[in-house]
């Protein structure tokens, strides 16, 4: 038994293939389509080769804006993950554009333009709404640059009068409070870390920043289904989990190899002991 390790980068590029966003309360992966544009998103699962269930975050953004008008467009918004995360390059916005939505990506990189990620079934296309790259070292925004970059952040979603916006950092949960009164979008807050379980002050600063955003936020996205103990009783949340989809072409094993024949496992993501590395090294035994 052999075990494949990636990285983030190699994250982009093998596990990132993945069409839509797996997960949620009622389903799996991502077919089925619900509420408004039931039919475009079926036609889209066929297309990218999705075994069954739901594009959960199309569905998602359809729920709440059944009406959604095609010069009001839904925003990812980070300061602080990479141009090409995984999760929201190459799943969230290509599923959203996939069902028909205006979706775009603000991010930190050199200029706006439309980039291509690799999803199942072929390649999408990501418009990107650039964000000032960081000139800390490691290309990670430091904490000053975090707090500069949301009056250009704001700038341009007053520009751009989104219907809703995604956002993926808790410290510009603030400014999405701000777009939700000033602007009238909805607003979708990505909560796929565990802050209030990192030691020091930063972490327990975020953790009571997010318990103050759940009150008003239209909806929180859980990457875990251990983070909806953290969330308030009656909080609305949705499970979208940082599975793989496979495509309909990729034949799946009903048994485990057994004698002379290889078994490979892939590590996808950051190596580390949090990252369930010990788990993995486990399983080669």
């Amino acid at each position: 038994m052999r075990l494949a390790a990636a990285g983030p980068e190699a994250a982009t590029d093998a596990a990132s293939h993945d069409h839509g966003i797996e997960g949620h309360e009622r389903g799996g992966l991502c077919a089925r389509g619900v509420g408004a544009g039931k039919q475009t998103r079926s036609k889209t699962a066929k297309l990218h080769g999705c075994r069954t269930a739901a594009l959960k975050i199309a569905d998602l953004v359809a729920d709440h804006l059944p009406d959604l008008a095609a010069s009001r467009p839904v925003v990812h918004v980070t300061t602080v993950h990479p141009l090409r995360d995984p999760r929201i390059a190459a799943k969230a916005v290509p599923s959203l554009r996939a069902a028909g939505f205006d979706a775009r990506l603000m991010a930190r990189h050199t200029h706006s333009e439309t980039i291509r990620m690799r999803v199942a079934g072929g390649v999408a296309d990501v418009p990107v709404v650039a964000l000032p790259r960081p000139g800390s070292a490691g290309g990670r925004p430091s904490a000053l640059e975090r707090v500069r970059v949301q009056r250009t952040v704001w700038q341009k979603l007053a520009a751009l009068r989104p219907a809703l916006i995604h956002l993926h950092d808790p410290e510009v949960l603030p400014l999405g409070w701000r777009v939700q009164r000033r602007l009238g979008a909805r607003v979708v807050y990505d909560r796929h870390a565990a802050y209030a379980r990192r030691p020091g002050p930063a972490g327990r600063a975020l953790a009571r920043l997010e318990r103050w955003a759940f009150g008003w936020l239209d909806r929180t996205v859980i990457a875990e289904a251990s983070y909806a103990a953290a969330l308030p009783l009656g909080t609305p949340h949705t499970l979208v989990r940082n599975h793989a989809l496979a495509p309909a072409t990729l034949p799946l094993p009903k048994t485990l190899p057994t004698g002379e024949t290889p078994l490979r496992l892939v590590y996808a993501g950051t190596v580390s002991e949090a990252r369930g590395l010990t788990t993995m090294l486990t399983a080669l035994r």
